[in-house]
């Protein structure tokens, strides 16, 4: 269970600190969100960016979309007909339980485990197109995924920064936000 600092009520259908506590305040172990976030915690110093290997980790390389899609698969969605790119993720994380929660150039209320695709459909692949997940919750959330921020150094492509700082380094694109319609799923 979990009570609100402020108001002493405990914290029904709702997440806190990184957490979601079910419609009776329970905790909802290893949550679907949780497990994705947890794939790429646990592969952190372990994955070198590469968009012309393996894609999802398998070799020790990875790009953003092909490592969001392993893991989600690992998290429990579905199996993937293939390693999604920018503009074909969209599809498969609606087939997982996924609505689009936002869709434009301002500044979203971002939620824990919110998966987010920057760049205009039909023109994200590439370098023209990023993947993130969000970790955390506030101001200025935090998000992880698999990048380029270190240049390609070897064993560093998992990152984990402030969504505002990164969507402003990339000059703002236009981004789309998925959340889970059902926040519970486990």
């Amino acid at each position: 269970y979990y009570f609100d600092p402020v108001t002493y009520l405990r914290v029904d259908n709702g997440w806190r600190e990184g957490l979601y506590f079910g419609a009776d305040g329970r905790l909802v172990n290893g949550g679907f969100s949780t497990r994705v976030i947890n794939w790429f915690l646990q592969r952190e110093g372990k994955i070198t960016y590469s968009m012309y290997g393996s894609r999802t980790g398998a070799d020790g390389t990875a790009d953003c979309s092909g490592s969001m899609t392993m893991a989600l698969r690992t998290a429990g969605a579905s199996a993937p007909q293939i390693s999604y790119s920018t503009e074909s993720l969209h599809g498969y994380l609606r087939n997982n339980g996924y609505y689009l929660a936002y869709e434009g150039m301002g500044t979203p209320q971002l939620q824990y485990g919110d998966i987010i695709i920057w760049g205009h459909k039909a023109a994200s692949l590439g370098g023209n197109g990023h993947t993130v997940v969000v970790t955390g919750t506030g101001d200025n959330p935090t998000v992880i995924s698999t990048c380029y921020l270190t240049k390609g150094q070897r064993g560093t492509a998992i990152q984990e920064v402030g969504y505002d700082w990164y969507w402003h380094d990339h000059n703002t694109p236009y981004q789309y936000v998925y959340r889970l319609a059902n926040q519970a799923r486990n």
